[in-house]
């Protein structure tokens, strides 16, 4: 439902690169995969096959000076046949909705790291997501836990070779691309 695009135009001038993962191209961690473009027949086919009519409606908590962002994807949602709606809070009041997973939707991450283990690890491992299930969460927001995608990334933080380093983050990364979460 999303143009990625049409987003880094709208709400950060145009600067930045559509990835459908951390890395933009040029970073020695750049997974090369196939980008998932827009596609409102496939949004729309999904809410009809998801059995939600006309009046479905999802609310993104966002942060108050995020506005702009925030108003791009409610208008791309939109026209894909979501209404959404934005609810603007305060710092500490937004930050404690995310640890308390109290939220529909959320815009989160966007920092790149150094190293893939520093955002990969951190918002992807079974870990974080067992916290989730205590509703409380400090970095996987989503929940996110794959056992394959853990022992990936693992090993993959024990290795200083680089060549073997990048072979199972990418192995990790494409998974967790595949999977959406």
């Amino acid at each position: 439902a999303i143009d990625k695009r049409q987003y880094l135009d709208g709400a950060f001038w145009g600067f930045g690169t559509p990835v459908d993962q951390r890395y933009p191209p040029g970073s020695p961690w750049f997974v090369s995969m196939p980008q998932r473009g827009r596609d409102l027949a496939k949004v729309k086919a999904a809410l009809v096959e998801a059995g939600v009519g006309k009046d479905f409606e999802v609310e993104l908590l966002g942060q108050q000076g995020d506005e702009t962002e925030q108003q791009v994807l409610q208008q791309q949602l939109a026209t894909a046949g979501i209404k959404m709606k934005i609810r603007l809070m305060e710092y500490g009041a937004y930050r404690k909705k995310q640890t308390d997973r109290d939220f529909q939707m959320i815009i989160f991450g966007g920092r790149i790291q150094p190293d893939p283990h520093l955002i990969y690890w951190a918002e992807y491992n079974c870990s974080e997501a067992e916290q989730a299930k205590a509703k409380r969460s400090t970095r996987n927001l989503a929940g996110y836990c794959n056992k394959e995608v853990d022992n990936l990334l693992a090993e993959a933080g024990k290795i200083t070779d680089q060549k073997r380093r990048y072979g199972l983050y990418a192995k990790a990364i494409r998974r967790i691309y595949e999977e959406v979460p």
